[in-house]
């Protein structure tokens, strides 16, 4: 008998359960629409990859910053070296809505083409709804940042997030954070005792790439990193293609699934052509992102016009402006450009779930955002620019799911000639969501004393219902699952042998960082389903 098992996706969480699964020493194949940068980007990033930073051209450089504008309310979405194919496609799956921030990924390495890197566990009060311990996820936290990579300090953190594995150190922090930290290290003692916890950042970043090259922290992170550092699945899935009980079939999207008694027969078409294909697994395991997966289970449960709800971490950014601007502060300084600290706050003053805030430093893109704002006037604005720019800090922040807007997903009948049907996404609002940032912009004033740092809460922006990508929920986890919902290791409720293995199947949001925690589940999963 053919016991394959399939895995829908090769974002974070698909390589993850592969990893798991082939460490059981079963036959694994993975189905993906694959779509990856265009060739000539390809080309240019595989001569950054193996020179070191003097030996690129301004032309490379300035062809992976194309595209990207920045205004006074952020960026659209982040693009990958100049290219969107990270999003290109997805809207086959959605009814866009202007109120709802996000979209599907038919990528190679889905997200992880355009992520922050960011990485923190969840804390088990911040998940007391799951059916599991988030304990329970400290051996597979360890497995799946190996895959990673780590960059970050064994610093005040790790009072309350474990580190798991030993991280690197190789990042260059730059002066604005540097004084930030030394800040509020002075007043340490302090900001504990106001319920406010600080370290600097943990990211997915590895110490040197495939040719040893390590960071040269030439601030291209947001654009793309030149050297590959910044973890992408799609550099998992490359080191699974090798495993002789491996198979990636790309260009292919899957339509609909059906359990027929212990089989799963899988039913797709191939994106290029649009032939159908037909395909039969012993076990099948859903990491298509929330959006396509929600899709994919409702069209196949044939749940028309039936709604279900994604829980999301509320996504916002509010600057600060330091008391002072550092001596050091050069806007050309090496440093690399990801979140360099993170501040955690658990005042339940503010809210009685953590809130989570990445701090970034100074970046180009504030200039450009300032310039496009003032036009022509930017020249004359210039000196008052400068000074500004040397004192201004980011914080991007999230919200547990308790304290944010949801989506209401509903599938829509297919529309003629349509390969797959639609949701359609709307937003439900949490009455919570706004006082709460408005509680803790009250409590950063109050220790202002101690950061040297003011909220300068007129610049606070409020993204979208899902613009932070920290969104799950719609088909969650429950100690006795019901419609719509999974058990402890992501089985669908009426199935046996298929399960979700993305945040779809988280029961909340903490506001901490998403993939870390995705990426742990979905090696649990792997490794327990069937065994």
């Amino acid at each position: 008998m053919n016991e394959e098992h399939f895995i829908i996706g090769s974002g974070p969480t698909g390589v993850s359960a592969a990893t798991a699964l082939l460490a059981r020493g079963l036959r694994v194949t993975m189905l993906d629409a694959g779509l990856a940068l265009e060739e000539s980007k390809r080309i240019a990033l595989d001569q950054t990859l193996s020179r070191p930073r003097d030996g690129w051209s301004r032309e490379q450089l300035d062809d992976f910053k194309s595209g990207t504008r920045a205004t006074a309310r952020g960026i659209a979405l982040k693009l990958a070296y100049g290219s969107d194919f990270p999003y290109r496609g997805g809207e086959q799956f959605i009814s866009r809505s202007e109120a709802v921030g996000i979209v599907p990924s038919l990528a190679q390495g889905g997200l992880s083409n355009v992520w922050g890197a960011a990485m923190l566990p969840y804390l088990p009060e911040d998940a007391s709804d799951w059916p599991i311990s988030i304990r329970d996820l400290d051996p597979h936290y360890q497995a799946v940042l190996r895959l990673t990579s780590l960059s970050g300090h064994r610093d005040g953190l790790a009072e309350r997030f474990p580190l798991f594995i030993e991280p690197h150190n190789g990042l260059r922090t730059g002066a604005i954070i540097e004084s930030l930290l030394d800040d509020l290290k002075t007043n340490g003692d302090e900001l504990k005792q106001r319920h406010i916890l600080f370290g600097r950042s943990r990211l997915a970043v590895a110490e040197r790439n495939q040719h040893g090259l390590s960071c040269s922290a030439c601030r291209m992170c947001m654009y793309g990193c030149p050297s590959g550092l910044i973890y992408n699945s799609a550099d998992t899935l490359r080191v699974l293609r090798a495993d002789p009980s491996f198979t990636y079939r790309q260009d292919i999207v899957v339509k609909t699934f059906r359990e027929v008694g212990d089989r799963i027969e899988i039913k797709a078409y191939q994106r290029s052509s649009g032939q159908e294909l037909q395909f039969d697994a012993a076990r099948l395991f859903i990491a298509a992102g929330t959006l396509a997966t929600t899709r994919l289970v409702l069209e196949s449960l044939d749940a028309k016009d039936e709604c279900v709800t994604l829980k999301d971490s509320q996504y916002f950014l509010l600057p600060l402006l330091r008391r002072h601007a550092p001596a050091a502060f050069d806007e050309n300084e090496a440093e690399h450009t990801l979140a360099q600290a993170f501040i955690e706050v658990f005042d339940p003053g503010v809210s009685q779930k953590s809130v989570h805030l990445q701090v970034y430093g100074y970046n180009d893109l504030y200039r450009s955002a300032i310039k496009n704002s003032l036009g022509p006037l930017f020249g004359l604005a210039r000196p008052v620019v400068n000074s500004f720019l040397k004192r201004f800090v980011l914080l991007q922040g999230y919200l547990h799911s308790d304290y944010s807007h949801e989506i209401e997903a509903r599938l829509l009948p297919r529309e003629d000639g349509a390969a797959t049907a639609r949701l359609d996404l709307s937003v439900k609002r949490n009455s919570q969501t706004a006082p709460t940032v408005a509680r803790l912009i009250k409590k950063l004033r109050s220790v202002k004393s101690f950061t040297h740092a003011s909220p300068l809460s007129p610049l606070l922006k409020m993204g979208t219902a899902g613009r932070g990508f920290h969104t799950g929920g719609s088909l969650p986890m429950r100690l006795a699952p019901g419609r719509f919902e999974t058990d402890s290791l992501g089985a669908l409720h009426g199935c046996r042998r298929v399960h979700v293995v993305d945040s779809s199947v988280f029961p909340s949001v903490p506001a901490s960082t998403i993939t870390l925690t995705a990426m742990a589940n979905a090696h649990r999963i792997g490794s327990q389903a069937g065994a």
